[in-house]
């Protein structure tokens, strides 16, 4: 494998030492995976609609190796915690995220493949927690990195992103899509994808638009999906589709769904379901009109999408919050910004606007100043880099 490059190297060094610090040992693998920004389409994976996603250089590194006498032993260096479990047994029901992310992704792989055996690991990132850049999916896409190579399982990339769902559906409680796991996992450096959810068809677009930045500004309101109303949003759409089949049998699925259809809920009393899937119509469109927009190295465009795209979420979704209301309305305001939208599932987390590269100091300055004056948030803000996707390396001989 290529030399994953000095800064996912640092990350792999620092993880490495904390294993070592833990367990008295050199761990024999290590895997990685890379949060991730959704340019645009968002809350449409899993309605089988578009996006537009690129992995982000900020990561998370499993270092592993075999534990003798089977179970699982765990050390995140992030939290300063441990976890150690005996083979078959299960986690308090008061286990914190990150140890049922690591129990949930041994005992996903280990299902499909004969990753059995024990396990012992340290965990260190520097992807922003609960920031809706996707720090699950970049711990899930590096335990799964790590435990495939060390397996030598050979599962695809859409396999192990497809286990990472599962991990989430079935020990997260949360009924994800699948647009965090594939641009963890498929992402390439200098690129955005286009996928679409419908068909799983994935295609790379160049990610660069001269003379702009994408800037990611972090409200600092964090949120954690599973207590809030993303499950609700997940069925609201469910029964908005199911209405929609009643009244048109003719209606296949999601993306078969058209103007006339939210019409018709909306007329038979199903309002909210129609104001739901009303945004994922929207969404849609908008991913295609940026796609559009960057080939056409048209800045003003993809700020006009990324507005619409915030307002949907904001009214159509209802997504959005007042710090994260604040933070677009705030970038899109200013003269070097373009336009701007939140990010990730919602409720809190990250602002992602396109601004003049001459412009960006000045933008965080004068934004920084105005959010610290109506909020008791301090606000942080970076620009990325798009980065390769997950992967894993054995070390040593």
């Amino acid at each position: 494998m290529a030399d994953p490059g000095p800064a996912l190297r640092a990350r792999i060094e620092r993880a490495v030492g904390s294993y070592e610090r833990a367990f008295g040992c050199a761990p024999r693998w290590v895997g990685w995976g890379p949060g991730r920004v959704n340019i645009i389409g968002e809350h449409t994976d899993y309605n089988a609609g578009l996006a537009m996603p690129a992995a982000i250089d900020r990561w998370v590194v499993v270092a592993l190796d075999r534990r003798a006498g089977g179970g699982l032993e765990v050390h995140s260096e992030d939290f300063d915690e441990r976890m150690v479990l005996d083979d078959g047994a299960p986690l308090s029901e008061r286990a914190p995220s990150w140890q049922r992310f690591a129990r949930g992704c041994v005992v996903e792989y280990a299902a499909r493949t004969a990753g059995v055996g024990g396990w012992r690991a340290a965990v260190a990132g520097d992807v922003p927690l609960g920031a809706g850049l996707s720090s699950s999916a970049a711990l899930e896409m590096a335990w799964l990195n790590a435990l495939d190579l060390a397996c030598e399982g050979g599962l695809s990339g859409l396999e192990l992103a497809r286990v990472g769902q599962q991990v989430e559906h079935r020990h997260l409680g949360l009924a994800s899509g699948l647009l965090d796991q594939l641009a963890s996992q498929l992402s390439r450096p200098g690129e955005l994808m286009v996928v679409d959810f419908d068909t799983m068809a994935v295609r790379y677009r160049q990610a660069a638009l001269p003379g702009w930045t994408w800037l990611v500004v972090d409200s600092g309101v964090r949120r954690e999906l599973a207590g809030s109303a993303y499950r609700e949003r997940v069925a609201e759409c469910a029964r908005g589709l199911r209405a929609a089949r009643a009244l048109d049998g003719a209606l296949e699925g999601f993306r078969g769904l058209g103007a006339g259809h939210l019409e018709g809920l909306r007329e038979a009393g199903h309002a909210l379901p129609a104001l739901r899937l009303g945004h994922l119509l929207s969404e849609n469109r908008r991913v295609v009109a940026m796609e559009l927009a960057l080939s056409a190295g048209d800045a003003a465009e993809a700020g006009r999408v990324l507005d619409a795209s915030h307002a949907s979420l904001r009214d159509d979704y209802a997504v959005s919050c007042v710090e994260l209301d604040l933070l677009a309305e705030g970038c899109s305001a200013h003269p070097g910004c373009a336009g701007a939208r939140m990010v990730g599932g919602g409720f809190g987390g990250c602002v992602l606007a396109l601004v003049r590269i001459d412009a960006h100091r000045e933008l965080v300055e004068d934004l920084a100043r105005e959010y610290g004056r109506r909020t008791p948030h301090q606000l942080r803000s970076w620009r990325f880099r798009t980065v390769g996707g997950a992967g894993a390396l054995r070390l040593g001989t």
